[in-house]
């Protein structure tokens, strides 16, 4: 089964903000500490299903603080996902990136608390290749609101 998340979004996201890795100079010394960007997710899932993954953001991207979070389904289905959400939200949490199935989109989109992702994918061409080469226009287009891509797949 297919899952439509804003998780997958978080690898546009994260290419987009991190910084390249410095080289040393030529004199062997290590280039100077880089500043640590945090990001927060949230998955209906457990999370240690993405142990491996983050293993590799972490690797590829040091400058992330990246922590990925489990959220309550809260009374029923994604409508209730999605309150406990913007209850989280609501309180002064901050979530970057939310991890929701199409059921949810339209719920969180009205309450405009999502950002589109365009400007991301702008930024981060192998992530847009792939979105409009390797997904099918149906699927991409369902991931949208109002002809902003509001989602990125993965399965």
């Amino acid at each position: 089964m297919l899952r439509l998340a804003g998780v997958g979004a978080a690898g546009a996201a994260l290419g987009s903000c991190a910084a390249p890795a410095a080289a040393p100079d030529a004199g062997g010394e290590s280039a100077p500490a880089v500043e640590q960007i945090p990001v927060i997710a949230t998955t209906q899932m457990p999370v240690n299903i993405f142990d491996n993954s983050l293993e590799r953001s972490m690797e590829q991207f040091p400058n992330i603080d990246l922590e990925v979070n489990a959220n309550g389904w809260g009374e029923g289905g994604w409508d209730g996902y999605s309150d406990t959400v913007l209850t989280r939200i609501a309180g002064g949490e901050q979530i970057y990136v939310i991890m929701i199935a199409i059921e949810g989109l339209r719920l969180l989109t009205a309450k405009n608390i999502l950002v589109a992702l365009d400007d991301f994918l702008a930024a981060d061409q192998p992530a847009k290749d792939i979105l409009e080469g390797d997904v099918h226009v149906t699927l991409r287009e369902m991931l949208q609101v109002d002809g902003k891509q509001y989602e990125y797949p993965f399965s």
